[in-house]
């Protein structure tokens, strides 16, 4: 069980990567996207790689590990609580289908943060022990074309109804960070934004600009 350090919870943008990687061939790719991303400020990121089977990802981990902690950032493994504490994540982000947080921190021990995917109408006792939430759809997004988008005002609802800090996740787009907090969120998450991006360093500096 990991002891390493206090829980952390992400910086104010997180960035998650594609989730469509299946080879190793592809690994390269993705690590010169992050690390432009965290030579512009770049600190946060959730490695969601369902594809992958448990050697592949641990081995991706590493490496994106390498880059995310030379600039001082936060790295999390998305569902995969028994490699968390070996891969000395900081935290553990669970989906709505995955392992309760209270089930999940028996596993990963006090050091690793746990983080909970919410959506409209979840009980709060669906995530009793997390550490934060990403909250979604607060935009349309691609990705999941029949949840109907919350909007910020029923983000700023949310945020009021729980003391976790909240991210809002979905469709966030450059400008929406302030926005999120402007609503009570601490940050947002960002899946094709940023690391999936033409630049994705100009990306992160049009998210963090004021």
């Amino acid at each position: 069980m990991s002891t390493r350090h206090e829980r952390r919870t992400p910086p104010e943008l997180v960035a998650l990567t594609p989730g469509t990687l299946s080879r190793t061939a592809e690994f390269a790719t993705l690590e010169r996207a992050l690390g432009r991303a965290c030579d512009a400020g770049l600190r946060g990121l959730v490695v969601r790689e369902p594809r992958l089977e448990d050697g592949p990802y641990a081995e991706l981990f590493g490496r994106l590990t390498r880059i995310a902690r030379d600039a001082d950032g936060w790295i999390a493994v998305h569902d995969r609580v028994h490699l968390a504490s070996a891969l000395e994540a900081d935290g553990v982000h669970l989906a709505g289908s995955s392992l309760a947080p209270a089930s999940a921190r028996e596993l990963v021990g006090d050091g690793v943060a746990l983080g909970f995917s919410s959506h409209a109408g979840d009980a709060p006792s669906r995530w009793e022990g997390a550490d934060w939430l990403f909250h979604s759809p607060i935009r349309a997004t691609a990705s999941k074309p029949d949840d109907p988008p919350l909007g910020f005002d029923a983000l700023a609802r949310f945020c009021a109804s729980t003391p976790l800090p909240v991210y809002a996740l979905g469709g966030m787009q450059p400008g929406d960070l302030a926005r999120a907090r402007d609503h009570g969120a601490r940050g947002v998450a960002v899946l094709s934004g940023v690391l999936g991006a033409d630049e994705p360093a100009e990306a992160v500096r049009r998210y963090l600009a004021p």
